[in-house]
């Protein structure tokens, strides 16, 4: 079956059989409700078993594509908008210098312990949710607009 013939079969299905489908392929649940985001998904996962052996499909997997896809499901890949590996973050937070570093693997060592984000690493030095990018000082907080006055 062609990518072209599997986006439009894929297309058909609604939201929960997307969500099932979505488990089939990478053995996880997904959070997402959002239609073309699953869609997009389940097509660059099964392109390289459509690529990689004629007799796979997409209902039935070989012990390879299944272990492919429980990758798939359970590491994602690294963000791009994080600095190279080995940079360390620094920032001031209450009178303490915080510093972590970016891993290999995408994660955040900080403290002794690896984080899978930045914003969990800024949680465990805070106790509170934040930005990540923000907290780090590798993005600026977005400024609130005000209405403009109408004189």
């Amino acid at each position: 079956m062609s990518i072209e013939q599997q986006a439009k079969e894929l297309e058909k299905l609604k939201l929960g059989a997307l969500r099932a489908k979505y488990h089939e392929v990478f053995g996880a649940e997904t959070k997402s409700n959002n239609r073309p985001y699953l869609i997009k998904k389940l097509l660059q996962a099964l392109q390289p078993r459509r690529e990689g052996a004629a007799a796979a499909t997409t209902t039935s997997t070989s012990g390879a594509d299944a272990a492919r896809s429980q990758d798939a499901g359970t590491r994602k890949p690294r963000d791009p908008r994080l600095p190279p590996p080995g940079t360390v973050l620094e920032r001031e937070y209450q009178g303490q210098k915080l510093r972590a570093k970016v891993l290999e693997d995408g994660g955040i060592g900080f403290r002794g312990k690896t984080y899978t984000s930045l914003s969990k690493a800024a949680l465990a030095a805070t106790g509170t949710i934040w930005n990540g990018y923000v907290f780090w000082n590798l993005a600026k907080r977005p400024q609130k607009s005000t209405p403009a006055s109408t004189t």
